[in-house]
């Protein structure tokens, strides 16, 4: 199993620093969107934004807030974001238990647990020192291993994948297997390209593509576990 940075997101600390974005949230909401999530839920997304002036550039704050109701307008639950971009991605799980894995910053995530709304979240210490980590993107779950593949990048970096142990979703942070991107992988991968998830196969493993160094396409499957 690979380290993965200390979870910040119960400390006072982080709980300040979430208050700092409070103020965004006062304002008029610039827009709403709403995702049907497998014909069974519907997300709601409200950003907040406020631009002002900058040293160079304008400097624009961005927030937002997920409402998750169910499809006839009932509201589940609602959280914030304290970023622009939001995720949600259902799980159907071996254990026959539906998670919602969605995200409360950039950085990290949350599970929700649909049985009882009981959620778990992890948000790495890295978010207040300001240094750079996984942005988690597209999620894959394969029901033979408990395996959970997560596509995304460190921030304008090519995307990479990482690979989780999905059997106990409510135990944060998620025990990674490996991860497969810029700062490791295999010899001939080229720095320059994408890694991609393809499919898992019938034994479990994750096929993936990515482009070598000499500007070819290749598909292999990866065997995790």
């Amino acid at each position: 199993m690979i380290d993965y940075p200390k979870n910040i997101a119960y400390t006072q600390d982080y709980k300040i620093y979430r208050e700092s974005f409070d103020w965004l949230y006062m304002l008029n909401p610039s827009n709403t969107t709403q995702y049907n999530i497998e014909n069974k839920y519907v997300l709601e997304v409200v950003l907040y934004e406020k631009s002002e002036a900058g040293t160079n550039f304008p400097i624009r704050h961005t927030v937002s807030k997920g409402i998750l109701k169910s499809v006839d307008g009932i509201i589940i639950t609602e959280f914030k974001c304290i970023t622009g971009y939001i995720f949600a991605k259902l799980i159907h799980h071996r254990n026959g238990r539906e998670y919602l894995i969605f995200n409360i910053d950039l950085y990290g995530y949350s599970i929700m647990d649909m049985s009882n709304l009981l959620v778990v979240s992890y948000v790495p210490e890295t978010v207040l020192n300001k240094e750079e980590t996984f942005i988690w993107q597209e999620k894959y779950y394969c029901k033979k291993n408990n395996i959970l593949v997560i596509s995304g990048c460190y921030w304008a970096h090519p995307s990479g994948l990482e690979f989780y142990d999905f059997s106990y979703p409510m135990c944060v942070p998620l025990p990674m297997y490996t991860a497969y991107n810029e700062n490791n992988f295999i010899n001939d991968l080229s720095l320059d390209y994408d890694v991609d998830f393809v499919t898992f196969s019938k034994l479990g493993e994750c096929v993936v593509r990515y482009t070598d160094k000499n500007e070819q396409t290749k598909e292999i499957p990866l065997k995790i576990l």
